[in-house]
């Protein structure tokens, strides 16, 4: 029998509570867990539990909305599987309707960051991104950051880090910005070193080259992603790595554009002047490729790039 923190059990005992199905999900994903790797869980647990105290926000509100977001997954699932494609094409209509909507919001980033913890695959895409700070951040000389959303990855990149090396966030959703500073304000004594754009990364003009890019779920919310990876490619200096996570076949309420094999997502990378150093593929049923691609089931993945 698989032994949980007690921190991670009380998320668990919340989900059964209200959904039992989405609660024997978890556990068959945590089954493949570690012992190690729960360990670093419950603490990832604790944090956040602790973080959503200080916003005064509930545990139980806390799962309400990352029940919410697993219901909206399913309703798009259901429309992909029958169309074969996503419902949103319009990033200006999703950003409308979702990154300017307080309300939509005020759930959005809780269950997101309720996904680094319940999702196995987010949990490892988070490690296979902590690992990489740990060994390589002697190299690291300025940092950019796209899409901050919950501000979990952001606070990792500040206590790894060295307090000198300037990091940057660019982000269109002024929310996600917010709840980012608060993040790191919790957490961190020390930000006087970040700086944050409210923009579309498209639109950010600057001439410094950043020795690290993370651009973390951010390909499949575009329209053209390739054009994005050029932009991407030109703000890195020529020693410089990027980290990147996306997925296959994710029916989502924000993604628009879609990855149908990993296939696809290397060939785009390479396409825009990248060669993939390490990797991950991750998706989130335990069947061959062939049956994951056919049944098109979610894959998640992420890389670390350098430029060819």
């Amino acid at each position: 029998m698989t032994i949980y923190g007690n921190v991670l059990s009380s998320y668990l005992n919340h989900v059964a509570e209200k959904s039992p199905i989405q609660k024997k999900k978890i556990e068959k994903n945590f089954s493949k867990l570690t012992l190690e790797e729960l360990a670093e869980l419950e603490q990832l647990a604790i944090e956040y539990r602790d973080y959503l105290q200080y916003r005064g926000i509930s545990l139980n509100d806390a799962i309400d909305s990352y029940l919410r977001f697993c219901n909206d997954i399913i309703n798009y699932q259901i429309f992909f599987f029958r169309h074969g494609n996503y419902p949103n094409k319009n990033s200006k209509l999703i950003c409308s309707e979702i990154y300017e909507n307080t309300e939509v919001m005020a759930y959005y980033n809780t269950a997101m960051a309720l996904t680094q913890i319940l999702w196995r695959t987010h949990f490892e895409i988070y490690k296979f991104f902590i690992s990489y700070l740990k060994t390589g951040s002697s190299n690291i000389r300025s940092y950019l950051e796209i899409g901050c959303s919950h501000g979990l990855y952001t606070k990792a990149v500040v206590e790894l880090l060295p307090d000198s090396i300037p990091v940057t966030v660019v982000d269109i959703c002024k929310h996600s910005i917010d709840e980012t500073k608060s993040v790191l304000n919790y957490f961190s004594n020390n930000v006087k070193n970040i700086s944050f754009f409210k923009t579309d990364i498209f639109e950010f003009n600057t001439a410094h080259k950043y020795e690290f890019i993370e651009l973390g779920e951010v390909l499949e919310h575009v329209e053209n992603p390739a054009l994005l990876l050029r932009k991407i490619h030109s703000l890195l200096t020529p020693d410089g790595k990027v980290f990147v996570s996306t997925c296959a076949n994710a029916p989502a309420p924000d993604h628009i554009y879609l990855f149908r094999t990993t296939e696809e997502i290397r060939d785009m990378l390479t396409a825009n002047g990248f060669e993939i150093e390490s990797e991950k593929v991750l998706p989130v049923e335990d069947l061959s490729m062939d049956k994951i691609i056919e049944k098109k089931i979610t894959i998640n993945y992420c890389a670390i790039l350098k430029k060819i």
